[in-house]
């Protein structure tokens, strides 16, 4: 009874944080389909951040979590898979990766399937290999190994480029049923009568794209990448110029603080304006430092007369970089942070200045124009894939804009570590997050 009125209690707790009402999360989630983005590296960052999204799932102010994968830390690797749902592997690492769809009542398992190129692999009960591959006439032949013994099912279907194929997974009396959206393509003898496992990987140098109802940590994606590793972002950047959204959250590993309270004004704002990028109040950001001091909320003794004589976010480089400097704006930001979170400065237009953008949102109509190779830019001297390649192109666009009274808080940037910036504060932020979220939200 303690467990249950505890439950009760935290989930009213929550909603008063929100400021919304049951119906007010039903018909605001119904209304935006919004995820969240994340560049995931690090783990140590990502537990903090993680707290933070999972409220914001909970409370359904997010509908999806995605995680890409920029690493070959094995600890990390490990940690994003515990977490979130493989929907994208690729041939660059050809191993098989657990997968947990839904197992429907009759027994079957229903996956959409994306082939970049080549083909692609399941494996079930780490026995029964399922062999999808790409002829040359652009037909899918479907194959099934079981104990090195193959049989075919050959597919009419035709091989289209950013085009998902339906199959449908059974095991009943022994019998392994592969169909496809009409046609049965398989039927096999096997000495297993359920699903104990599911694993997938892309054919070598191939990749491929899984879509199953998750039936752990739902809503909740891993993709993984054919570079893991940082300045490969346009990998990510041109995956959703396919994929259906209203509203997209661009996040950063080590975001480590959010304001729960005001992400819906933030929301709205992106919503209704329908600008380009639109950054939140960053700690730690080069363009939210030059209005925080501007608008006293940074004062100037942690300035130090920086700003005399200097009137624009470009002037803040070198202290920018200044990994003592920054820590002194981190320290002041958790002993004040009621300071930045109860501010009242408006949206402010940031044409010509640099909005380094580690969080940015954005609605899909202004999305798939900036980032489209084919919109208005196709005639420019841009190099090739300048479009996805992260700050430079953005620097460049106009009608960006940045949202004060959301405020957020980057960690760290490398040149910072590098200038005397250590990870000590991490600690903090770590606390503050345990402060205001439960950890089995």
């Amino acid at each position: 009874m303690l467990y249950i009125k505890y439950k009760i209690n935290l989930i009213l707790i929550l909603l008063m944080l929100s400021k919304l009402s049951l119906l007010d999360i039903d018909i605001f989630s119904k209304r935006n389909k919004i995820i969240a983005v994340i560049f995931a590296g690090r783990k140590k960052y990502l537990e903090i951040l993680l707290r933070y999204l999972k409220i914001l799932k909970y409370l359904n102010k997010i509908s999806e979590i995605h995680f890409w994968q920029f690493t070959k830390n094995k600890l990390t690797e490990e940690y994003l898979n515990s977490l979130s749902n493989l929907h994208k592997t690729n041939g660059f690492f050809p191993y098989y990766r657990n997968i947990y769809p839904v197992i429907n009542n009759n027994n079957s398992f229903i996956i959409r399937i994306n082939f970049q190129k080549n083909g692609a692999f399941l494996l079930i009960n780490n026995k029964f290999e399922i062999i999808f591959n790409l002829l040359k006439n652009n037909e899918i032949n479907v194959a099934l190994n079981i104990s090195n013994n193959l049989y075919y099912g050959k597919q009419n279907n035709k091989f289209k480029k950013n085009k998902y194929l339906t199959y449908i997974i059974k095991i009943i009396d022994y019998h392994i049923i592969i169909k496809d959206k009409k046609n049965l393509l398989i039927e096999s003898i096997i000495d297993d009568n359920n699903f104990n496992s599911i694993k997938v990987k892309s054919q070598i140098n191939a990749e491929t794209i899984w879509d199953y109802e998750e039936s752990i940590h739902k809503d909740m994606k891993l993709y993984d990448t054919i570079f893991r590793e940082a300045w490969h972002w346009y990998e990510a950047y041109k995956f959703y110029l396919n994929y259906n959204f209203n509203i997209l959250i661009k996040i950063d590993d080590d975001i480590c603080f959010i304001d729960i309270n005001r992400f819906d004004e933030f929301i709205n704002f992106i919503k209704s304006s329908k600008k380009n990028i639109t950054i939140p109040n960053l700690v730690n950001h080069a363009v939210s430092l030059s209005y925080n001091f501007k608008f006293n909320l940074i004062p100037n003794s942690i300035m130090q007369n920086f700003f005399a004589n200097r009137t624009t976010t470009l002037d803040l480089n070198r202290f920018y970089r200044g990994g003592h400097q920054i820590k002194k704006i981190h320290k002041f930001f958790l002993d004040n942070k009621n300071k930045f979170i109860k501010n009242n400065i408006k949206p402010i237009k940031l044409d010509g200045q640099r909005p380094s953008i580690c969080m940015f949102g954005i609605v899909k109509e202004s999305y798939n124009y900036i980032y489209n190779p084919k919109s208005i830019w196709k005639n420019s001297n841009y190099p090739k894939d300048y479009f996805f390649i992260d700050e430079p192109y953005a620097y460049s666009l106009e009608n960006n804009y940045f949202f004060p009274r959301f405020v957020c808080v980057h960690y760290a940037f490398s040149f910072q570590r590098l200038s005397g910036f250590t990870e000590d504060l991490l600690e903090n932020y770590k606390y503050l997050s345990n402060d205001i979220i439960a950890d089995d939200i």
